[in-house]
C-alpha cells in the first residue's frame, strides 16, 4: 500500500515540475554564488523510519525479502527522479541520512551492510558522479569506523558529523584514510565549557583543516548547556581557523 501511495504522488513529479523547482537555482550556482547539496534518505535509514529501529534489525534475518524490495523500489525512484535533478544542476554535495552506527559501533555487519545497503550506493553512486555530483557524503551518528571501508568501496567521499564522545577522532581517521574528506567533527560538548576549552577543541583538529577537505562544526546539535557569550566565541574561533582551511596542499 505504501509502494501504491508514493507511486501515486509521484506521479505529479513530473519532468516539467523538477525542472520549474530546480532550474532556477542553477544560474547563480553555476556563478559560484552558492553551494548545493541534494539531501536523500539512505538504504538503512528508509527501513528504520517505516518499521523502528527494533523490527528493522531484526528483519535483517527474519524480512529480508522485505528489505530488499523497500530499498529496490528507493533505489529505482532516485535512479528515476533524482538523477533527472541532478543532470539540471550538478549538486557539490549528495548527503545521504543513514544513522546506522551507535555509541559502542554499527547496529549492522559489514556483510549485512553489503547485502542491504552498499548494493545501492554502488548502482547509484557512479551514476551520480557521470552526472557531475562533486561529493557523496554520508550522515551517521556514533562509532561506524569498522564500516568505512565498505563505504569508500561504494564511491562515499566522506562522513559527518564524526561524533567525537562516540569515539570518532577525525586526526586519527584522517590518518589511516588520507582522502576522505569530512563535516563536523567538532566535540559539541566543549562550547559549554569556556574559552579554554573552545580553543583547545580547535587546536585538536587543527591539523585536519590545515589538511583541507574538512568543513568543522559541533558534532551534532550544540547542547542547550552552551551559552551565547561561549557560542559567540566559538563561532569567532571558527571563522579564524578556517582562513587555514587547506594550508597544507
Amino acid at each position: 500500500r505504501l509502494k501504491e501511495h508514493a507511486v501515486k504522488e509521484l506521479e505529479t513529479y513530473t519532468d516539467e515540475a523538477i525542472y520549474a523547482a530546480y532550474s532556477p537555482l542553477k544560474e547563480g550556482h553555476d556563478r559560484g554564488d552558492y553551494s548545493i547539496r541534494l539531501h536523500l534518505e539512505g538504504f538503512f535509514w528508509t527501513p528504520r523510519e517505516l518499521m523502528g529501529f527494533e523490527p528493522v534489525l531484526y528483519a535483517f534475518y527474519d524480512e529480508p525479502e522485505l528489505l530488499k524490495d523497500m530499498n529496490d523500489f528507493i533505489c529505482a525512484v532516485y535512479k528515476e527522479k533524482a538523477m533527472k535533478v541532478i543532470e539540471i544542476l550538478q549538486p557539490d554535495v549528495v548527503y545521504f541520512n543513514e544513522d546506522l552506527s551507535g555509541v559502542n559501533g554499527p547496529l549492522i555487519s559489514p556483510e549485512c551492510f553489503e547485502e542491504f545497503v552498499g548494493v545501492y550506493y554502488r548502482e547509484l553512486i557512479p551514476m551520480m558522479k557521470e552526472r557531475g555530483v562533486g561529493n557523496v557524503i554520508v550522515d551517521t551518528d556514533g562509532e561506524f569506523s569498522r564500516l568505512i571501508p565498505n563505504f569508500i568501496a561504494c564511491g562515499v567521499d566522506g562522513f559527518l558529523p564524526m561524533d567525537v564522545n562516540a569515539g570518532m577522532d577525525i586526526v586519527k581517521i584522517r590518518d589511516m584514510f588520507t582522502r576522505l574528506k569530512f563535516i563536523g567533527g567538532y566535540n559539541k560538548l566543549m562550547i559549554a565549557e569556556g574559552r579554554e576549552a573552545i580553543d583547545k577543541e580547535f587546536e585538536r583538529i587543527l591539523p585536519v583543516i590545515r589538511g583541507g577537505g574538512f568543513i568543522p562544526g559541533a558534532d551534532h546539535q550544540v547542547p542547550p548547556s552552551a551559552s551565547l557569550e561561549n557560542y559567540r566565541y566559538y563561532i569567532k574561533r571558527l571563522k579564524e581557523v578556517m582562513c587555514q582551511s587547506g594550508a597544507d596542499l
